[in-house]
């Protein structure tokens, strides 16, 4: 009977839940805009669910039509800006890109980027969405209440997303590519190296949030959450999720705890002992003791990287256009195998060079230190411990995206990246309002002390009067003396 029960409500829960985004969409236009915004947090790192949308009418839009009435609100009511701390960077890089899709297009002999006709343009779109994500949470998000409603509901995902990952893998003894962690993200094609990475990237903040937290039962929560994201980050297997998570600590314990380099050096020095049996064989298998010769996976990849390195000498200033590597290289025989067709070149910023060269390459960079320095100047001006720990969280944020997309393209998916635009957006949000609030203070102070000032001194008339009494008092004197 029990069994019967759950079967209806999950029956009845997704056809409820595409209804009722339909009402969310009218409310956020009409009321609130954030609200849209909410719905599109917590089910953005589920594709399994809102791909079920696409049974029923306009389903296959139904994040579009979030995300667009999220803006249509903001605007109507007032609240949508462009204009924020570091709107120019990323406004510009989104304008190379999308110069990198014509490049592409009179290269290849694509379609013109200004309709679907072009293969890109769709991809595109999406990439532009994800990025539009920092201008919403920025522009909507303002208020205590809402900054910590937005943050619990990111937590909530994640805790929902590595649960369920918890519950549907079991790891065996030894390494096995058949058996990886994969999470919610197979239906959009989508591995277990991109699975690890969006565990590590964003469960930095909530590891952040557990040192400053001062409610015991967020505490909890955060603490629960971190505990079931170690799961991913152990058995997705990804060698370069592992490198960023050590990079994260690193940072961790430089910047606040010092603790933490205990524990690297009792990791450094008995790894093999304390980490799980298959992820010292997946560490180990990356090079052969005896010959010395790196595995076919990660030389299949230095092998690319070379490939994509000549593309860019080719084409060195602006880059030979957007998807370059595999357009150039797709089903090509290589050392390693064949490539496939839409071949990616496993390192963001290598396909970076190829697609949009020095200039793009180095815009990204900027990027990157960009939100690295948004969550340092948080952290360092901070006023509430929230401030602080999502300050110290995102540029832990900021370090492990780096790092992961070193070995892969970790950064340009909706369901990857929407997270780390989140994030950014309400650091700046945080950091323009402890300048709006430190300003507020001046002027009050200023009016304060103007105002002192004015009850201090004396008026011209009073100075007048006092000047007139000192002359007949001293006429007086003159009378008596004479």
């Amino acid at each position: 009977m029990l069994d019967f029960i759950k079967f209806k409500i999950k029956l009845l829960l997704v056809p409820i839940l595409y209804l009722s985004t339909f009402g969310v969409m009218g409310f956020s236009i009409i009321r609130r805009a954030e609200v849209a915004l909410w719905l599109l947090v917590f089910i953005i790192p589920q594709p399994n669910l809102w791909h079920k949308f696409y049974d029923f009418p306009m389903g296959s839009q139904i994040i579009d039509l979030l995300f667009f009435s999220a803006i249509l609100g903001g605007i109507l009511q007032r609240k949508f800006s462009l204009i924020h701390r570091n709107s120019f960077i990323i406004l510009l890089f989104v304008l190379i890109t999308y110069l990198a899709l014509w490049n592409a297009a009179f290269r290849f002999s694509l379609p013109l980027p200004i309709s679907t006709s072009n293969p890109y343009v769709y991809e595109f779109k999406n990439y532009v969405q994800m990025i539009f994500f920092y201008f919403l949470v920025a522009s909507l998000v303002k208020t205590k209440e809402q900054q910590q409603f937005l943050l619990f509901l990111i937590t909530l995902a994640l805790f929902v997303v590595f649960l369920r990952s918890y519950r549907n893998f079991n790891p065996g003894t030894m390494f096995d590519y058949s058996k990886r962690a994969s999470g919610p993200f197979w239906i959009v094609g989508l591995g277990a190296n991109h699975w690890g990475a969006f565990a590590l990237d964003y469960a930095t903040v909530i590891f952040a949030l557990v040192y400053y937290e001062t409610n015991k039962k967020k505490r909890v929560f955060y603490i629960i959450t971190c505990l079931f994201d170690l799961h991913p980050i152990f058995f997705t297997y990804s060698r370069g999720v592992y490198l960023a998570t050590l990079c994260m600590l690193i940072l961790f314990a430089v910047v606040k705890d010092k603790r933490i380099f205990i524990f690297l050096l009792m990791l450094t020095l008995g790894w093999q002992v304390i980490l799980p049996p298959s992820v010292v064989d997946r560490i180990t298998m990356t090079q052969n003791k005896g010959t010395g010769e790196i595995e076919n996976s990660a030389g299949g990849r230095l092998e690319m990287w070379g490939m994509a390195f000549q593309l860019f000498t080719e084409y060195p200033v602006t880059g030979a256009g957007y998807d370059a590597f595999a357009k150039t290289y797709g089903g090509q025989m290589t050392e390693g195998g064949q490539l496939a067709e839409n071949q990616d070149v496993h390192n963001f910023f290598m396909r970076t060079l190829c697609d949009q060269g020095i200039i793009g390459f180095f815009v990204f960079l900027v990027l990157l230190f960009r939100a690295f320095g948004s969550g340092r100047t948080l952290y360092k001006q901070a006023v509430t411990k929230q401030q602080k720990a999502l300050g110290l969280g995102f540029m832990g944020c900021a370090v492990t995206i780096t790092v992961t997309n070193l070995f892969g393209d970790r950064w340009s998916y909706f369901v990857l990246g929407s997270f780390f635009w989140c994030f950014w957006g309400l650091v700046d949000s945080n950091i323009a309002g402890i300048v709006q609030q430190r300003k507020k203070t001046l002027l009050v102070n200023d009016v304060v002390v103007g105002e002192a000032q004015a009850n201090d001194a004396p008026s011209v008339g009073s100075i007048i009067s006092c000047n007139g009494n000192d002359s007949m008092a001293e006429g007086k004197n003159r009378k008596i003396n004479v």
